[in-house]
């Protein structure tokens, strides 16, 4: 008997912002549109993501489950290395087995925490995964996990929807034919892209109606209060209603000149911004690098704020540039223009996709070789930005209207898969 249970993944439970951003929009969505529903997020950190989200209730995410990121981390995070990676595999290939088993009622050999995940898999009425570029090639781990928790939905004939998700760049044949296995019965796709993820699923042998380009679940989260916003920028140094440029970057390479090819066009503050904790070495060595060398106008956010309140910072500048996604979604969700430095193609293609569905996908650029930028382009592009500021972020507003539709038809069958499924177990 299924119960009327959703079970939410994705990537949060890092402190990365996005991620838990990403959650929040997810989390909101289900409750509007399933409201008798109740909630159960995997997350690798039960006490932060129960205190920052408040669910009905929190289990351990399948990393910990079945892959022991408890007792040792590094061999997820560092799934690449031949001996992480050959056990990784493993392991997947391991539970896979033990739990046909274990639905046979035949004996088994798992431990009692992958019986209990498996058990939530069996039970839930839907299993949901929250947005995130972590179904793909260059995460490898990751894109192992979620396709072993999608083949332990077929055999427990669990539906899975996909919200708010990049996929692709499968790297090598394994992969590809690892999706087109675990993925080919998800009920319902989100991408938040209109292109790539489409063309990768294809690759995979996955095509329908049943895929719509929805942009990232963290695109319309609520931002924190005025006050408490006009709070953190009087304290990095910024006066009420001063505008400001905002960047956020978590590579070195390059920066220094990025910031020059700013000031080059605005003599307008630069406010750097931190979304995860990674990112707060190599901003402050940068703006103390800049600062002793007599650069003015800049200012950090050395702190690292909430989602809400970073999006609050980020949808209140002028203009953002970014190396990573989320300020991107952030600043896309305010109708704040904004342009995404690509240090890889797994970046290129999820800030491309994010940018291009509001319609201002040519401020997608590239920096993939640092020693070969080419700065007079990204200067004109900055120019285009603030020049055209009004007008780009009247082109994203008016992107918002197809989205809200994608979005709402998706939620719309969402809600069918459930009656069904509550039907179907009846």
């Amino acid at each position: 008997m299924k119960k009327r249970d959703i079970l939410v993944l994705g990537g949060y439970g890092g402190n990365n912002v996005g991620d838990d951003a990403q959650l929040e929009g997810s989390l909101n969505a289900l409750k509007e549109t399933i409201p008798e529903a109740s909630v159960i997020v995997l997350t690798p950190n039960l006490d932060q993501t129960m205190s920052r989200h408040w669910p009905n209730s929190v289990a351990y995410a399948p990393r910990i489950s079945f892959f022991d990121f408890d007792k040792d981390p590094h061999r997820y995070i560092k799934w690449w290395v031949k001996g992480n990676k050959e056990w990784l595999l493993n392991q997947l290939k391991f539970i896979i087995s033990e739990a046909i088993k274990y639905k046979s009622g035949l004996s088994y050999s798992l431990s009692d925490k992958q019986v209990q995940a498996i058990e939530l898999i069996k039970n839930a009425s839907i299993i949901y995964y929250a947005g995130g570029g972590f179904l793909m090639g260059p995460t490898g781990s990751r894109l192992w996990d979620g396709a072993l928790v999608c083949q332990l939905a077929k055999i427990f004939d669990t539906p899975v929807v996909m919200s708010g998700q990049n996929l692709g760049i499968w790297q090598n044949q394994f992969n590809l034919d690892l999706a087109a296995y675990s993925f080919d019965k998800v009920k319902l796709i989100g991408t938040r892209d209109r292109t790539f993820s489409k063309e990768e699923l294809s690759k995979a042998g996955i095509q329908g109606d049943h895929i719509f380009d929805t942009h990232d679940d963290a695109l319309y989260i609520k931002t924190d209060e005025v006050k408490i916003r006009d709070y953190i920028l009087r304290r990095v140094g910024l006066k009420q209603d001063e505008p400001y440029i905002s960047l956020s970057f978590h590579l070195e390479d390059g920066i220094e000149n990025v910031i020059r090819s700013i000031r080059k066009h605005s003599k307008l503050p630069i406010l750097i911004i931190p979304t995860c904790p990674p990112d707060k070495g190599p901003q402050g060595r940068v703006y103390k690098k800049l600062k002793d060398a007599g650069f003015g106008g800049l200012h950090i956010v050395s702190h690292l704020h909430s989602h809400n309140k970073i999006k609050s910072l980020i949808g209140n500048a002028d203009i953002c540039i970014s190396t990573r996604h989320h300020p991107v979604i952030f600043a896309l969700g305010c109708s704040v223009p904004a342009i995404s430095l690509n240090y890889t193609e797994y970046f290129s293609q999820k800030n491309f996709g994010a940018l291009e569905l509001c319609n201002i996908g040519h401020l997608s650029f590239d920096m993939k070789d640092t020693k070969d930028v080419d700065f007079i382009s990204l200067e004109s592009l900055i120019s285009e930005a603030l020049e055209n500021r009004d007008s780009l972020s009247e082109t994203i507003k008016k992107s918002h209207t197809s989205i809200i539709d994608n979005k709402n038809r998706f939620l719309e069958i969402l809600r069918d898969i459930w009656d069904e499924s509550v039907v179907n177990d009846r």
